[in-house]
């Protein structure tokens, strides 16, 4: 099917035309769904185009990135009987100008945890299931260097490093 071909972005406008020699749009509708796991479930708009079918996912449908796992059905207009087509995996590209990154997630949390580890407001915090005390603080700057890093890398940021040069004075 051709949505397999499509470069699908989160929050974008859609369309394309599926043409199925075996379930011409005159005797047949088409449906086809997508999700996310348990959640993010989407049905494809779809319309009758001369003896194809014109697909929309409209903008906002598909809010974030990741893989999607999509099923088409055909549904003959006469009997009513549905007939499974094909399922398959369609990659969904987060759209970077809304969607919220997990490095940019894991930055914000850090330095909060860091900040209550300053202010003393707290004598330890854990992150990703690891806790950090006071005396081990330098974990957690790393952590947040190395987060920023990463939110560089995957906005396409690469020209900013962060270089530490170390010398031993004699």
């Amino acid at each position: 099917m051709k949505i397999e071909e499509l470069k699908i972005i989160a929050n974008k406008y859609h369309e394309w035309i599926e043409e199925l020699t075996d379930y011409p749009a005159s005797s047949y509708n088409l449906e086809i769904l997508l999700s996310k796991g348990t959640a993010n479930k989407v049905k494809v708009s779809v319309s009758e185009e001369g003896n194809n079918f014109k697909c929309k996912i409209i903008s906002g449908d598909i809010t974030s990135g990741g893989t999607y796992t999509y099923q088409a059905y055909a549904i003959d207009k006469t009997s009513k009987n549905t007939y499974f087509i094909k399922q398959g995996v369609v990659n969904v590209i987060p759209d970077l100008t809304t969607e919220t990154l997990y490095w940019q997630e894991i930055l914000q949390e850090a330095k909060e945890l860091y900040k209550k580890l300053m202010t003393k407001e707290a004598d330890s915090v854990s992150i990703n299931g690891k806790t950090i005390t006071y005396a081990k603080r330098k974990e957690l700057l790393e952590l947040i260097t190395h987060a920023e890093y990463m939110i560089n890398k995957e906005v396409g940021n690469t020209t900013k490093t962060n270089r530490v040069y170390k010398a031993r004075m004699r």
